[in-house]
């Protein structure tokens, strides 16, 4: 955020002065709403009916951050490189008066994508279109849990962690993007921006888990077996709102 700040700050009284538009530059914040239902179907957590559980915490973040460079070629076509991050984490707790179970898993997104823009101006208005190439690495899902049972006149106590990491990948493919923007002079506008596409995604290489038994104590395990996915999907729509500047 400071550096977003910092950047804002030099190139605002730029976008004032200037005369002629040739570079935009763009902050948003958006969802992970293209790849969400993909990476949940292949990176899931290891308790996987923990949502069905009727008493428990959970707190997910799945937000993403994007820039954008847009160069104009002319007053209704120009190139933009768009670049974002997206962390997808999700923290569980559920205790019972026999029972303590918490999991966390955390995953991180990057992704860039030149595209070629198309758009028109009403006044203060603007809608943009156009085709985007973007690609998106994927780092790996690390999952750790505890597993707790308390003692009471029938069982003992039990403890149990587990560790899993499952390996990354890419996803590419072809989007086409629709944005509407409100300018409220003409170097500085806000605005939103749904992107959506044809996408593959070829997932995983090697899937790792760890069992440490810590009460009673027994032999830590560990296997690891080849774990890969591959796709061709249409994906749902990414909504994201920025700021946008004109110079």
């Amino acid at each position: 955020m400071k550096i977003a700040s910092i950047v804002l700050l030099l190139i605002l009284p730029l976008a004032l002065l200037g005369q002629n538009k040739k570079i935009e530059f763009g902050l948003s914040l958006g969802n992970n709403g293209q790849l969400d239902k993909t990476l949940n179907d292949y990176y899931f957590p290891g308790h996987e009916t923990a949502y069905l559980d009727d008493s428990y915490e959970d707190k997910t973040t799945n937000l993403k951050y994007s820039g954008s460079l847009r160069y104009f070629i002319n007053k209704e076509i120009s190139i933009r490189l768009k670049f974002g991050y997206a962390i997808r984490k999700d923290y569980y707790t559920k205790s019972d008066p026999d029972r303590y179970v918490d999991y966390d898993f955390k995953q991180t997104v990057f992704n860039v994508g030149p595209s070629i823009c198309f758009s028109k101006s009403f006044d203060k208005l603007e809608i943009m279109t156009g085709f985007e190439i973007p690609i998106f690495s994927v780092g790996n899902f690390n999952f750790s849990s505890n597993y707790k049972v308390i003692p009471d006149s029938i069982t003992v106590t039990q403890e149990v962690n587990s560790t899993i990491t499952m390996g990354g990948g890419l996803i590419w493919g072809v989007n086409n993007f629709i944005c509407l923007r409100y300018f409220f002079t003409d170097r500085v506008g806000i605005g939103a921006e749904f992107d959506y596409g044809l996408l593959f995604a070829d997932l995983g290489d090697t899937y790792q888990r760890g069992t440490e038994y810590v009460i009673p104590s027994q032999p830590t395990t560990n296997s690891e077996f080849d774990k890969q996915y591959k796709k061709t999907f249409f994906s749902p729509p990414e909504v994201s709102f920025g700021l946008y500047i004109q110079l």
